[in-house]
């Protein structure tokens, strides 16, 4: 955008404040990027907490599993054989 307004300067000169308007580009600019900031460290936290929750989950599958095997009827039928 700045070099928009370099480029055409000789256009915008007559009915805009050049310098007011490349203080807002350079404010809007800033701001545009920390908001991209801002959704990065969301992306990568929501996907941080995803990652915990799906190991989580395995742990307790495991767990769980191994203590129906633990206490199922068909698991004394295969160690007596």
């Amino acid at each position: 955008m700045q070099l928009f307004l370099d480029d055409n300067a000789a256009v915008f000169a007559a009915n805009v404040d050049l310098t007011a308007a490349r203080r807002r580009i350079d404010a809007v600019a800033a701001s545009f990027t920390g908001h991209a900031f801002d959704q990065d460290a969301s992306a990568r936290g929501a996907k941080d907490q995803i990652e915990m929750q799906r190991q989580c989950r395995l742990k307790f599958r495991g767990q769980q599993m191994k203590a129906s095997r633990a206490t199922s009827p068909l698991q004394e039928d295969t160690d007596k054989s």
